[in-house]
C-alpha cells in the first residue's frame, strides 16, 4: 500500500509544476496579442458629468470637454464610440458652494485594459441652487398703425419662477415678456417666451424660468374719430366766372385726443383758400385750421390736404323758339313733313357765346335714313357751336311723313347728314 507521505509532492515537483503554469500562461498571451493585439484608441470632445452632488448644490461652471484613450484587445476597442464613454468627476467631498478641483473617472462598457483621461481633473465652481418668484415685466411695441393701438393686456400669470445657481438668479433683475403684435388686426391670444434679463438688458444664461412661456390675451382697440375734410374757400372768381366743383384729397382725416373733446368735433376745415380774381381752377396744398386743445392728426399733417377748386365761365340758360326742322338721309323718290316744322332749343352757354349766336348756327334734324313710306316719331339732333350746350327741345319728338313722289310746295327739302357749324 502506497502511503499518504508517498503522494506528497516534493519542493521540486511543485517548482516544476509553477514553472510550467507560468510558461503556459505566457504562451497563451503571446499567442493572444498575435491573434488579438492590443489597440489605443483617442476620443475627443468627451463631456464631463457633474453629478452626485447634494440636492441644494449646482454647478455654477461646465468644464470643457476632455480627451480619452482606451488600450485593450483590437476586437473590443475597434467598436467602441464616443457614446459609449462616460467622464464624470468625483464629487463625494463636495458639500458645499465654493471652487473645487475634481479627479474625473472614466468608464465605458467596452473590455479594455487602460483608461486614461487628458485633463485627468477639472476646476468647477459650486453654487447653491435656489428659487425665486418674480414679476413679469411686458414689453409692449408701438403699434404704428395710426388708429390703432395694443389695449390693456390680459396674461395667464404675473408672476414666474426663476431658479439656479445663486449668484445667477441673483442677477436677474427683470423677467420680460416681449409683446409681437405681427399682421393681427383684432383681439388675439397667443405664448409668449419669458426671458430673464439682468440689470444691463443682457440675458441671463443658465438659469430656469418656470412657465417659460406665458399666454397672454392682446386686445386691439380702435382710438380716435374719423371726420370730413371741408374747404374754406374765400373771396370771388372774376367777372363773368363762377366756382365749380369742389375736392379735397383726403376726404377724410383721424383725430386722436381727449374723447370728450373729439365728441364735440363733426368737421374739419382747412385754412382759407382765397380765389379772388381766378378764371382758371385753383390746385393748392393747404393745412388744417387749428385744432382744439390736445387733438391732433393721424397720420401727422405736415403736408396738409390737397384742395382742386374748379373755375369756369358763368352759364346762362337761354331758350331759342322757331328753330327750322331738317330732314336727312330721305331716300330717292320719296318726300317728307315735319310737324311742327319748327321747335324751341334750350341752351347754356356763357352770355357772351350767346350773344355772337348768328342765322344758322343751330339745326335742329330729323334723321329718316333708311325709311320708307310712313309716319314716324323721330327725336331731333342738335348741332350747336362749340362752347355751347343744349339741354332740352320742346318737342322731344317731331312727326315725320314720308310719302312717295316729288319734292312740293310745303314738304321741307332733304338734306344730307349735316356737321356740327363752326
Amino acid at each position: 500500500m502506497i502511503s499518504f507521505d508517498q503522494l506528497r509532492p516534493t519542493p521540486g515537483t511543485v517548482f516544476r509544476l509553477l514553472v510550467s503554469f507560468g510558461v503556459a500562461l505566457l504562451l497563451w498571451g503571446w499567442v493572444t496579442r498575435i491573434e488579438d493585439p492590443d489597440e489605443t484608441r483617442r476620443f475627443g470632445n468627451i463631456p464631463v458629468q457633474i453629478a452626485d452632488l447634494p440636492e441644494d448644490l449646482v454647478p455654477l461652471t461646465r468644464p470643457e470637454p476632455v480627451q480619452v484613450s482606451l488600450t485593450g484587445p483590437s476586437s473590443s476597442v475597434e467598436g467602441v464610440s464616443a457614446n459609449d464613454i462616460t467622464v464624470a468627476a468625483n464629487t463625494e467631498d463636495v458639500q458645499e458652494p465654493g471652487e473645487y478641483t475634481l479627479p474625473l473617472r472614466v468608464s465605458t462598457s467596452a473590455d479594455v485594459r487602460s483608461r486614461r483621461v487628458d485633463p485627468g481633473e477639472v476646476t468647477v465652481r459650486i453654487d447653491r441652487l435656489v428659487s425665486r418668484q418674480m414679476p413679469i415685466d411686458f414689453a409692449e411695441p408701438e403699434l404704428d398703425r395710426g388708429q390703432q393701438r395694443i389695449g390693456a393686456l390680459v396674461p395667464e400669470t404675473l408672476e414666474v419662477t426663476v431658479s439656479g445657481p445663486e449668484s445667477l438668479v441673483n442677477s436677474v433683475a427683470t423677467v420680460e415678456v416681449r409683446i409681437a403684435v405681427g399682421d393681427a388686426t383684432d383681439d388675439f391670444s397667443r405664448s409668449f417666451q419669458a426671458v430673464p434679463l439682468d440689470a444691463n438688458g443682457r440675458v441671463v444664461n443658465n438659469v430656469q424660468v418656470s412657465p417659460t412661456a406665458v399666454n397672454v390675451t392682446v386686445p386691439i382697440d380702435t382710438r380716435g374719430k374719423e371726420v370730413p375734410v371741408f374747404l374754406n374757400v374765400t373771396g370771388a372768381p372774376a367777372e363773368g366766372f363762377e366756382l365749380g366743383q369742389q375736392t379735397v384729397t383726403p376726404a377724410t382725416v383721424f383725430l386722436i385726443g381727449p374723447q370728450p373733446v373729439l365728441d364735440t368735433i363733426f368737421s374739419v376745415e382747412t385754412n382759407p383758400i382765397d380765389v379772388t380774381g381766378a378764371t382758371e381752377t385753383v390746385t393748392q396744398s393747404i393745412q388744417l385750421a387749428t385744432l382744439p386743445p390736445g387733438v391732433s392728426v393721424l397720420p401727422p399733417d405736415d403736408v396738409g390736404v390737397q384742395a382742386v377748386i374748379e373755375v369756369q365761365q358763368r352759364t346762362f340758360a337761354q331758350p331759342l323758339p322757331n328753330q327750322a326742322i331738317t330732314v336727312v338721309g330721305l331716300g330717292a323718290g320719296l318726300v317728307a313733313s315735319v310737324l311742327p316744322e319748327t321747335a324751341t332749343i334750350a341752351v347754356e352757354a356763357s352770355q357772351e357765346a350767346i350773344n355772337a349766336l348768328g342765322a344758322g348756327a343751330i339745326q335742329v334734324q330729323v334723321d329718316v335714313t333708311g325709311l320708307g313710306p310712313g309716319t314716324y316719331n323721330l327725336e331731333p339732333r342738335v348741332l350747336l357751336p362749340s362752347g355751347i350746350r343744349w339741354t332740352a327741345v320742346d318737342p322731344p319728338t317731331i312727326e315725320v311723313r314720308i310719302t312717295e313722289g316729288s319734292p312740293g310746295s310745303g314738304a321741307p327739302a332733304a338734306a344730307p347728314a349735316a356737321s356740327p357749324p363752326s
